[in-house]
């Protein structure tokens, strides 16, 4: 089995309003009957929250399973699919513009000591 066959839909979760989707969707891959990587979207306003993988499962194109499995779910339910916050150095940004995804805007968290 490769990692895609594990992507598990028993982590996915989702509130419903009738036939549309209002809540959230997470897919999980796991091994050894451990997650290892998920990814979180909310399909309401079509944004990815998040995706993680464990450190120790790095560079094994985990983040590129999730990503391929979200998208394919989606591909009939809307033309465009947003991801925020990701820093500017970070790999994710590669593995987003090999997926057709492209920078819109530059995004500033900002943060005040009391």
């Amino acid at each position: 089995r490769t990692l895609m066959d594990r992507v598990d839909y028993e982590y996915s979760v989702g509130a419903y309003d009738g036939d549309t989707m209002i809540g959230f969707l997470v897919l999980g891959i796991e091994k050894s009957q451990q997650l290892i990587g998920f990814i979180a979207y909310y399909p309401l306003i079509h944004w990815i929250f998040q995706i993680a993988v464990g450190k120790e499962y790095k560079n094994q194109r985990i983040e590129k399973y999730l990503l391929s499995a979200m998208l394919e779910l989606m591909l009939d339910k809307t033309e465009l699919i947003k991801i925020n916050n990701i820093p500017e150095a970070h790999q994710m940004n590669n593995i987003l513009m090999e997926f057709g995804f492209e920078e819109y805007i530059k995004q500033f968290e900002m943060e005040k000591t009391l």
